[in-house]
């Protein structure tokens, strides 16, 4: 989300600085120019302001430069040249020196909204989440109607884990832009998070309905639709959802849903195309040694969930699945094992999942967020514990121990080097 550039408001009327060369040119009988006086036109300083935002949105840095030197000269556009700045400092990577400039831009009416809204984007990627939503507040104070605001409020709400608020605010942007499918689908993150899965399905669909044909989020929205579905017992309707996704998480959720529907086959066939792509898939790894035991071949099966528990330990349905089979297989003392396990997995997860409730409709508490991240990474979720940590650190209440201890953890689990947007936090 971002800082983006649409919808402006530059309906302002213009002023009247309308100008033109003049010169005079005076012949003596001798034919000797004896004199040329030109003065500067008085340019229309509102066109040079709007000649400089279209280039912002064509990364036209040349033209920006000259439309704010232009404005520069006039005292009444100061502002109006430092946010034309801003934007070109920002474009050149100067953080620093962009978000002084923005501030700069404060002074007038027209420049505040955007200014304000630029720094609060800079302050969200920097992990900044409570002054983000400080200076977000702001501008929607001004005018409520600046959707790309709401979004980035939002999205700030959303990485704190204030998923109450975040709600709430995709609501205001779903009003404002019903065609565009990123506040549904956020919608649908959230509530897939906290495991409403017949509210998030729905919102799921809705976004689905509205992607683009070209969208690279496509898989990433019908998979989530599917497993909700999935959750739900709804196996039919998921494998339609997911009809047209592609991908080891599609592959494995359609084992899921086809092992369900009694189709033993087909389930072992999308389980291993799975594996094919991503070795020792949880979920897949699940499907295909049901699937085994199913045909007779339990063995199997269980030496392919126990390799699946070596590089997944932390995955509680891979031991509750092995202490089945195990225990079906005769193999008591081992399945005690597991169930042990499993126990000890359990019981941290319902204490996130009871710290994650409990924070739903906080903004303040880095301390509770803190505590969620190291039960995170106590369940093996390693880059949802680092989302919660950067939540906690991009809070007002921040203390050094969390800052010391983030530093510790960025160098045990050095972020894998994907783009990346906001954190989706599962339970």
């Amino acid at each position: 989300m971002g800082s983006e550039l649409n919808h402006r408001n530059m309906n302002k009327t213009q002023r009247s600085r309308h100008g033109a060369w003049r010169g005079l040119v005076a012949l003596t009988a001798i034919g000797v120019v004896v004199g040329l006086m030109v003065r500067p036109e008085s340019i229309d300083l509102d066109e040079r302001f709007r000649t400089g935002l279209e280039a912002v949105t064509q990364g036209d840095w040349k033209t920006v430069r000259m439309c704010a030197h232009h404005l520069q000269l006039d005292d009444e556009y100061q502002a109006h040249a430092s946010l034309l700045q801003g934007y070109d400092l920002r474009a050149a990577g100067q953080p620093e020196q962009a978000f002084v400039t923005f501030s700069q831009a404060n002074s007038h009416p027209e420049t505040r909204q955007p200014a304000y809204h630029e720094a609060a984007s800079m302050l969200y990627e920097a992990g900044q989440f409570g002054q983000t939503i400080l200076m977000c507040r702001q501008v929607l104070e001004w005018n409520s109607a600046r959707t790309e605001t709401q979004r980035l409020l939002a999205a700030a709400y959303y990485d704190i884990g204030a998923m109450v608020q975040a709600i709430d605010t995709l609501q205001v942007v779903i009003d404002q832009e019903p065609d565009d499918y990123r506040p549904y689908y956020m919608q649908a993150s959230i509530l897939h998070d906290f495991e409403r899965f017949d509210a998030a399905a729905l919102a799921y669909e809705q976004a689905a309905s509205r992607l683009p044909p070209d969208s690279t989020a496509r898989d990433e929205v019908l998979i989530g639709w599917g497993e909700c579905l999935v959750r739900l017992r709804r196996y039919t309707e998921a494998l339609d959802a997911m009809s047209t996704a592609g991908g080891p998480d599609a592959e494995a959720q359609r084992a899921v849903a086809l092992f369900s529907l009694r189709q033993t086959d087909a389930a072992l066939k999308a389980a291993e195309s799975a594996l094919q792509q991503r070795p020792w898939h949880p979920e897949a790894v699940t499907v295909a040694a049901q699937c085994l035991a199913h045909n007779g071949n339990a063995e199997r099966g269980i030496a392919l969930l126990q390799r699946a528990a070596d590089a997944h330990p932390h995955k509680l349905e891979l031991h509750l699945r092995l202490a089945e089979m195990l225990s079906a297989n005769g193999q008591s003392d081992a399945a005690l094992e597991h169930r042990k396990v499993a126990a000890e997995i359990s019981e941290y997860r319902r204490e996130f999942s009871h710290k994650q409730q409990a924070i739903v409709h906080d903004e303040k508490d880095a301390g509770l967020r803190f505590e969620i991240a190291q039960l995170a990474e106590r369940l093996g979720k390693i880059e949802i514990a680092r989302s919660w940590l950067r939540a906690a650190l991009g809070m007002p209440s921040a203390t050094d121990e969390m800052r010391s201890y983030f530093k510790q953890f960025e160098q045990q689990y050095p972020p894998a080097q994907i783009p990346t947007s906001s954190s989706v936090r599962g339970s």
